[in-house]
C-alpha cells in the first residue's frame, strides 16, 4: 500500500474530544507542526548575534532566542480550532491566537489536553507510518 500525500490539505488536523465518554460536548482540533512551520517559527524567534574576538580568537555567540513568542507560534499552529468551549455566561469562546494563547497560560485542563493530544497523534503518526513501511517492504518481497 502507498504512502499517500494530499496536496490539497498535506497536514490535516485531528478531533480530540474534552471528554471521551461524553463527545457530544465538545472537541479540540490539533495537528503536528511540520518541519518547514517550526523552520519558520525559529526563524521569526531566533536573533543572531554577532561573533566575539578575545586575544584574536573568534568565538561564536549563541543566539538570542524569544522563547516566549516561538511557543505562542507554536500553540497558533499547533490548535487548529474547537468546538463547546464556552464562558461562564454560555456564550462560544472563539478561535483565535489569543485565546490560545490565553488558555495554554492559564487553563491547565485545555493545556494539558493540548500536549496529550499531541503526544497521541505523534505516537499515532509513528505507528502508521512504521506500519506502512513494513507493509510497503512486505509487498516488495512477494
Amino acid at each position: 500500500m502507498p504512502f499517500v500525500f494530499n496536496k490539497q490539505d498535506p497536514n490535516p488536523p485531528v478531533k480530540f474530544y474534552l471528554d471521551e465518554d461524553k463527545p457530544e460536548e465538545g472537541h479540540v482540533l490539533i495537528r503536528s507542526i511540520t518541519a518547514q512551520e517550526m523552520e519558520d517559527i525559529r526563524k521569526k524567534c531566533t536573533k543572531k548575534k554577532p561573533p566575539e574576538y578575545r586575544r584574536g580568537v573568534r568565538y561564536e555567540v549563541p543566539p538570542d532566542v524569544n522563547e516566549r513568542m516561538q511557543g505562542e507560534l507554536m500553540w497558533d499552529s499547533i490548535i487548529v480550532g474547537w468546538d463547546g468551549i464556552i464562558d461562564e455566561n454560555g456564550k462560544k469562546i472563539p478561535v483565535s491566537k489569543e485565546n490560545k494563547i490565553m488558555f495554554m497560560r492559564n487553563w491547565s485542563a485545555f493545556a494539558t489536553l493540548v500536549s496529550n493530544s499531541l503526544e497521541q497523534l505523534t505516537e499515532d503518526t509513528k505507528t502508521i507510518k512504521e506500519a506502512e513501511i513494513k507493509n510497503s517492504s512486505s509487498s516488495q518481497k512477494g
